[in-house]
């Protein structure tokens, strides 16, 4: 992942968002189709039931969660996602003391 990430902070600020609104529209245009979104609960249970290290019911609830959260703008979610970490990091801090 830090490779990853070490390439994304290398890259135009422009382009990066770009990536992500591809990364968004086309993962969401993915998630409202009820054939793929069928498709990818199917795969999830059968590569799940591998794994073991989640519940099919959690794996099934999150992808319902990412479902709901088409709903949202881009710009929407990347605040719910800034504020989230936001608040991660104050609690952290607050345990700190």
């Amino acid at each position: 992942m830090n490779k990853i990430l070490d390439k994304l902070r290398k890259n135009d600020r422009l382009q990066n968002s770009l990536a992500l609104y591809f990364l968004y529209e086309y993962g969401k245009m993915s998630l409202l189709d009820e054939n793929i979104y069928n498709s990818i609960k199917e795969r999830s249970k059968n590569q799940n039931s591998k794994n073991n290290i989640i519940t099919d019911d959690y794996m099934l609830t999150s992808l319902e969660i990412a479902k709901e959260m088409c709903g949202l703008s881009l710009n929407d979610l990347c605040k719910f996602i800034y504020q989230d970490v936001k608040e991660q990091k104050r609690q952290e801090r607050k345990g700190e003391r």
